[in-house]
């Protein structure tokens, strides 16, 4: 699956049910397009090969758990922006 900002609810539904998914930078992925055409069938018939000859530009996905950890720790320093200025003196 090529990265999009609307996936995460993809993301947890399939790790929820044991799947592995792999995420691709689409840029990457687009400079391996040869043809400049785009279509859902011709994405996909790429990306398939791109997996099978193991050149799926494939990027770090933070787990669930580490995501959500993230999110608190971002909204306890808007809450509080003189830590951040004290921090980082």
């Amino acid at each position: 699956m090529e990265a999009t900002g609307h996936g995460r609810w993809f993301e947890r539904l399939l790790a929820e049910l044991s799947f592995e998914l792999w995420i691709g930078d689409p840029a990457q992925i687009k400079a391996k397009r040869v043809r400049k055409q785009k279509t859902d069938c011709l994405d996909a018939a790429m990306l398939l090969q791109l997996l099978l000859e193991d050149r799926f530009p494939r990027v770090w996905v933070p787990s669930a758990e580490n995501r959500d950890l993230r999110q608190l720790l971002s909204a306890v320093l808007r809450r509080t922006p003189s830590f951040m200025a004290t921090a980082c003196s």
